[in-house]
């Protein structure tokens, strides 16, 4: 009884609150959008950097799923117009420059390899065999599924700022992609 009674109030500042939270959430999401290859960068970088918390949902969700990028989300959008970019010789940053903030998901395709390998290499030599054993089969749930959580939560209690460099790269590499001309749904499921 005590804590309905105390979630009145908290329900009221949240009902007060919440629309300063949501128009930060819309400039963030606009100047990421507007922003080019600085937009993709901040974006991968807040949506890798962000995992410990959770708050990564609130970085991509709005981009893969909703309306932030393209209306239906970025994921939609690519499947349903795949044929008409393989009919083309237009460039697909031309045709589809919303396609860079998918670029996020390469570095769970080629970052948590080398995450694990280097957890690998590290760990004592009679304990690679125990450390492969759970290696493996995060390195395979992040490359085929998109999970990366078990492997980056490991890497990140181990080093925290070595986790932050991993952000900075992955930022690092979308970008470097983007400027290059690739765009898309890349390594997600």
């Amino acid at each position: 009884m005590v804590a309905f009674l105390a979630m009145i109030p908290c329900a009221w500042l949240t009902l007060l609150g919440w629309p300063k939270v949501q128009m930060g959430i819309e400039s963030l999401q606009t100047f990421l959008r507007t922003a080019g290859s600085l937009g993709v960068w901040v974006y991968t970088f807040l949506e890798r950097i962000l995992i410990p918390t959770g708050l990564h949902h609130f970085v991509y969700g709005p981009f893969m799923f909703g309306p932030a990028a393209v209306e239906g989300g970025i994921q939609v959008y690519w499947a349903n117009h795949l044929l008409e970019f393989s009919q083309t010789t237009t460039p697909l940053k031309t045709l589809f420059p919303e396609g860079g903030f998918g670029l996020f998901g390469n570095s769970k395709m080629f970052g948590t390899p080398g995450i694990a390998l280097a957890l690998y290499y590290t760990a004592a030599p009679e304990n690679r065999k125990k450390i492969a054993g759970l290696l493996i089969p995060a390195v395979l749930t992040a490359v085929l599924v998109g999970v990366t959580e078990p492997l980056e939560f490991t890497f990140l209690f181990i080093s925290p700022m070595l986790f932050a460099v991993h952000a900075v790269l992955a930022a690092t590499m979308a970008t470097v992609m983007y400027m290059c001309g690739v765009v898309g749904n890349m390594g997600e499921a």
